[in-house]
């Protein structure tokens, strides 16, 4: 029963945009955000200012000209001799005046500083960050870059199910709360999961799979039953000081002195890969626990560290200080190289390269038929991806620096074994590894 005068609500937007036309007086400029923020795809305007242009161009000539302008105030666009576009910008001025195309940092008084000198003292985050992902040490440490991962800005399903990264996190809340019950009801009552029965369930599986890995600790800590405070650890490494907190650790009081000490991670997830007779360690997860490990025996602790999961454990034994530091020299000599362009090497792939490159040694001593595999096919599927997402597409530093796996194949090799060979050879999987009772 519409009559003339009633409201139309589909109808407000033009009687806006209508207001916004009327007010004009001498310029109406009209804008719209041409491309999109995550993936540079194309957008169209909306429909009230589309419709404006098809009027503007039926009813008079020229046709109007859509100008696309830049959105970054560093743009070269705002600095090219007789450019349509302007900007009062005076340090990305001063930038783009200089000769031979450099552009190096501004400081606040407007000359260029010098490139960030090579460190002379790292910590053990720093170490950490280079086994994670070498290229990180180029474009986060030196550059002081930070680079976002292309992904979606709106959510567009209702999540009922927890993703990987949720999932981690709740389950460390679980782990390492001094009272697990507790931390699981504030956990049901902080919104971070699912809504209804399925907030339940998911509360019901992180319970059970947290259980699983405080079994696992308590095997442990029934050897090793005293917490200590954590430890300061200062070193000097082939002229590089080393410094760092080690936490988590735990002592055995009738074992004597140091000779007891415990290095304990703990994750709701999988530590393990490969085949069920024979699992090797996923290298990504236990890479930091490595450096701490190589750091305490460099320091002359007798340190034994595990990492538990649900699917089992990874074990490193304790290693005498001079193996011990010789590991570390290898990694600080990476440091440095990973200070001065990006290195060609992923942690993921370099560590499929190993596992595969000693299937493959293994294969060859074998007297049977079956074909030994390939490292680089391995590593590359690894890199490029296959059947599902590579390497390269979780890492917008390694999109950044490598188009494909052909960049990293020829100085793959050396770099994995500088990098994660040490840690490969020392690693222990199983339940029984470390010879913890079971």
């Amino acid at each position: 029963s519409w009559r003339a005068g009633d409201r139309s609500r589909r109808e407000d937007d033009r009687y806006l945009f209508l207001e916004a036309l009327l007010s004009a007086r001498q310029h109406l400029y009209i804008s719209w955000q041409g491309h999109r923020a995550t993936d540079n795809s194309e957008q169209p305007p909306s429909v009230l200012v589309a419709q404006l242009m098809d009027y503007l161009n039926a009813g008079w000539t020229p046709a109007v000209q859509v100008r696309q302008q830049p959105l970054q105030p560093f743009s070269a666009s705002y600095f090219l001799q007789g450019s349509p576009f302007h900007t009062y910008d005076q340090e990305w001025a001063r930038v783009h005046a200089l000769p031979d195309g450099l552009t190096p940092v501004v400081n606040e008084a407007g000359a260029p500083t010098p490139p960030r000198p090579a460190p002379t003292a790292l910590t053990l985050a720093d170490l950490r960050q280079l086994v994670r992902q070498p290229v990180e040490v180029f474009f986060r440490a030196r550059l002081q870059v930070q680079l976002d991962a292309v992904a979606e800005l709106e959510q567009i399903e209702e999540p009922f199910s927890l993703n990987g990264l949720q999932n981690y996190q709740a389950g460390q809340t679980l782990l390492e709360a001094s009272d697990p019950q507790a931390a699981l009801t504030d956990l049901g009552l902080s919104g971070q999961l699912p809504m209804a029965a399925f907030g339940t369930h998911a509360l019901r599986q992180l319970q059970t799979q947290a259980q699983v890995v405080q079994e696992r600790k308590a095997a442990w800590t029934l050897r090793y039953p005293h917490a200590l405070p954590a430890q300061s650890i200062e070193l000097n490494v082939d002229g590089m000081a080393l410094t760092g907190t080690l936490e988590g650790l735990w002592h055995n009081e009738s074992a004597g002195s140091e000779s007891a000490w415990l290095q304990i991670n703990q994750r709701v997830g999988a530590v393990l890969e490969g085949e069920k007779d024979a699992p090797t360690a996923r290298g990504h997860v236990v890479v930091g626990l490595w450096v701490h490990h190589l750091v305490a025996c460099a320091s002359g602790f007798c340190l034994t560290s595990v990492q538990l999961g649900l699917d089992g454990q990874v074990v490193f034994l304790p290693l005498a200080p001079a193996d011990a530091l010789a590991s570390l020299q290898l990694l600080v000599k990476a440091y440095r190289a990973a200070w001065e362009r990006p290195l060609p090497v992923a942690c993921k792939t370099a560590w499929v390269f190993l596992q595969t490159q000693a299937q493959a040694e293994k294969a060859l001593a074998d007297p049977s038929d079956k074909a030994p595999p390939d490292p680089h096919e391995a590593a590359q599927t690894a890199f490029d991806g296959g059947h599902y997402p590579g390497e390269r597409s979780e890492s917008a530093y390694l999109a950044r620096a490598f188009e494909s796996y052909e960049d990293l194949e020829d100085e793959l090799p050396e770099w994995a074994a500088l990098l994660y060979g040490d840690m490969a050879t020392q690693a222990q999987t199983g339940a029984n590894a470390g010879a913890v009772p079971t």
